[in-house]
């Protein structure tokens, strides 16, 4: 039951950390019931469902929106999300199975296999050709929280996921074993670098807008096909060579690519 039930509940957390509601705690217990699952069972094919159901579920809350934006369209949008969520269950089996082998061929402790492996995970789901997307990464929701991961910086995403994912996974560990000491280095491996990054001298911020240009709705393009730049020439002609602050363009504009030339609509 637990390699049921454990997976799922650590996906329903993964699928808050895509949202601010993950808060900047739970991104680090997330993969704990995932940790509490696999135990000491690090057998051949002992990763395959709970890798399945944890990406599964997770994504299936982070791609919920999938659902009304292609009812419009199509009315096979359940069975395309449901698609969807197959296809990334099962590259997160292969990585949790990857993970499972590392550990017990080369001892490497579980929660530096399946940070290194979620990665991957991400990384293919991030260059699936024509469906790729990078946004819903484990930890994502310490966006919210930036005084919780400014350090994360120095190596990005990737460094994110191995982190989150490794102190949930001996979080677990901990729960299932009662090993002290393994919880305690979790709370380390969480809090150092929370508290390093909470102590780092930064300054963002970016003034108070004093000058900002409207494009009106009527005004032509700057010649046929204009990109970006040509607007930023247009604009700076009109401002005498000067650079506002800001250029706020039209709605009709946002939904538009900036070499896309314009219409009368």
């Amino acid at each position: 039951m637990d390699r049921f039930v454990l997976p799922s509940a650590s996906g329903l957390l993964l699928g808050l950390t895509f949202t601010p509601l993950g808060g900047p705690v739970l991104p680090f217990l997330a993969f704990a019931p995932l940790g509490t699952a696999l135990g000491r069972r690090h057998g051949p094919g002992d990763g395959l469902v709970p890798g399945f159901i944890v990406a599964a579920v997770g994504h299936g809350v982070g791609l919920h929106w999938m659902i009304p934006a292609l009812s419009w369209r199509t009315p096979l949008a359940v069975p395309v999300w449901l698609l969807v969520l197959c296809l990334i269950g099962m590259v997160a089996a292969l990585a949790v199975e990857s993970a499972l082998r590392l550990h017990r061929r080369w001892r490497l402790p579980l929660p530096v296999g399946l940070g290194v492996t979620w990665v991957g995970l991400e990384w293919v789901a991030a260059h699936v050709p024509g469906v790729s997307y990078a946004w819903l990464n484990a930890g994502g929701s310490l966006a919210w929280w930036p005084w919780a991961a400014d350090w994360i910086s120095l190596g990005g995403a990737p460094l994110l996921t191995a982190w989150t994912v490794g102190v949930g996974l001996m979080v677990g560990d901990a729960a299932s074993t009662r090993r002290s000491r393994t919880l305690v280095l979790a709370s380390a491996a969480a809090c150092l670098p929370v508290i390093a990054g909470t102590l780092t001298p930064k300054d963002r911020s970016l003034g108070t807008p004093r000058s900002v240009a409207a494009v009106q709705p009527g005004r032509p393009a700057p010649g046929e096909g204009a990109t970006l730049f040509a607007w930023q020439e247009a604009i700076s002609r009109a401002w005498e060579g000067r650079s506002p602050d800001l250029v706020v363009f039209p709605e009709r504009f946002l939904a538009a690519a900036p070499d896309t030339g314009t219409s009368d609509h």
